[in-house]
């Protein structure tokens, strides 16, 4: 009896072999994070916070109350940025621009190839805003080019534009960017910012302006005057003519030319740094979660805030953020 149980209880040399094989792995398994895992899990406190305002930073950044870059979803389901168009406008004529003039405007081929199918059955652009019933123009780029369409025979009752750049240096000539003979209509002078001459708009108060005013600017439409509107109301007001700039979907150049005409009477409405919620801090387009949450456990920590120079104590609170706030901040 004794021997089955020996027997049954004993192993093979090959047998302790592997035990002896397995428990040395199961040794290294436990041991190995001691030795090469220090470097990977970050207990630095100090580190911890370095990072932390450095993603922060980098969120701020990319945060652009009303001027995000629009998302769309790939065929494979991964969200994608979609590049903003980059327009080279001069005056043209959409009766007789053809589809290579289209391109030069910056207009994706796609689009050009159907205004020309439209244009041959018989299809015609009466009136400058008639290139708002173009399908495949986005609202912006619609908005830049409208101050750029000259129509033969439309009466020019809108600020008309030399056949310029954006930048304002002149670009191809006006016959062979657009089929129209420049020699059929009067020679007029013109600005940089491609606004005809001796055309005048009245000045705005940035923080007064309704969405009318807003649209009796050049290149503002009805949804650009909306979204600045409402970019004024989630900021409190306007500090800075500059802010304007900020607005999501308003090309550099239409900012250009209307900026001339923008006056700031600076009128801001504050946060109070020891009274406001986390959700209303959270609700301003400058402020982050994480710099709201941050404030509220400063104060929940060390009491009131005496001075408004003590945000910059807080690890996610950059320069470049704390400058952008200190217009917005009260105690």
């Amino acid at each position: 009896m004794r021997e089955h149980i020996r027997a049954y209880f004993s192993f093979s040399r090959k047998e302790r072999t592997g035990i002896a094989i397995l428990l040395v792995i199961i040794l290294t398994v436990a041991i190995a994070p001691a030795f090469i895992g220090g470097e990977l899990i970050i207990s630095d406190s100090a580190t911890v916070m370095k990072y932390q305002a450095y993603f922060v930073a980098l969120e701020t950044r990319q945060k652009d109350s009303a001027f995000r870059p629009q998302r769309q979803q790939s065929v494979s389901g991964v969200a994608y940025e979609r590049a903003a168009p980059v327009l080279t406008p001069f005056a043209f004529d959409p009766n007789t621009i053809g589809t290579e003039g289209w391109k030069r405007l910056g207009i994706r081929e796609r689009t050009a190839l159907s205004i020309a199918k439209y244009l041959a059955k018989g299809g015609r652009f009466r009136k400058s805003e008639d290139i708002n019933k173009i399908y495949g123009l986005s609202e912006e780029e619609k908005q830049v080019l409208l101050p750029y369409v000259h129509i033969a025979g439309e009466s020019q009752i809108k600020p008309t534009v030399e056949s310029t750049g954006h930048n304002g240096t002149r670009s191809q000539s006006f016959t062979h960017s657009t089929g129209v003979d420049s020699s059929s209509y009067p020679r007029r002078q013109y600005a940089q910012t491609g606004i005809k001459a001796g055309t005048n708009f009245e000045n705005i108060d940035i923080n007064e302006a309704d969405t009318i005013s807003w649209r009796s600017l050049p290149g503002i439409g009805p949804v650009l005057s909306k979204r600045i509107y409402t970019f004024r109301e989630k900021l409190g007001g306007f500090f800075s003519v500059d802010q304007v700039a900020e607005v999501y979907g308003l090309p550099d150049s239409t900012f250009q030319r209307i900026k001339p005409y923008l006056r700031c009477d600076a009128k801001v409405t504050r946060l109070n740094l020891n009274q406001a919620t986390q959700a209303a801090l959270e609700q301003h387009p400058y402020f982050r979660r994480n710099v709201a949450r941050a404030i509220i456990d400063y104060r929940n920590q060390h009491g009131a805030f005496k001075d408004v120079n003590e945000l910059r104590q807080l690890v996610v609170v950059t320069q470049e953020i704390f400058d952008r706030l200190l217009p917005y901040v009260s105690l």
